[in-house]
């Protein structure tokens, strides 16, 4: 499925709405709405529940090491938004 499909889906189901962007004529921004907020809580309990069973075998420092270098993709990522 392709994401534009996806956010077809999303809004016809009232959990997103697409704005056009006052920068771009030929792009949509994608806003939540307020009917997405119980999805959002579900998807955030699921992931609580996988994170801490795929990390229980982990120690301290393993778990921190982890999410150190998760952080590092994420901003390597994010700084390249604009390129």
């Amino acid at each position: 499925m392709t994401l534009a499909r996806l956010i077809d889906q999303l809004a016809a189901a009232g959990l997103v709405e697409r704005r056009a962007d006052p920068a771009d004529r030929r792009a949509y921004r994608v806003f939540l709405r307020p009917a997405a907020a119980a999805q959002l809580a579900a998807i955030r309990e699921v992931a609580s529940a996988l994170q801490a069973d795929v990390m229980q075998e982990l120690d301290e420092q393993q778990t921190a090491a982890v999410f150190h270098a998760l952080n590092q993709i994420r901003d390597s990522l994010a700084s390249r938004r604009g390129e």
